[in-house]
């Protein structure tokens, strides 16, 4: 559900070999789509996420126990 690279291992291409990965995986295993979420601030993610697709403009609700 979720993949992290570690903020001291980020900007060595670590993020764009797992997508390139899981793009691979999806190719080889004949999955329909791969999706995942981020914050809408998150705007040094989504441009590395922005060369692979565009967002879907879903917005994610969570409710919670009070």
């Amino acid at each position: 559900e979720d993949l992290y690279v570690h903020p001291a291992a980020r900007r060595r291409g670590i993020a764009s070999a797992l997508i390139e990965w899981l793009r691979n995986a999806m190719r080889a295993e004949g999955w329909a789509r791969v999706y995942w979420m981020t914050q809408a601030d998150n705007a040094e993610a989504r441009q590395l996420y922005d060369r692979y697709t565009q967002a879907d403009g879903f917005v994610r609700y969570v409710l919670r126990q009070k």
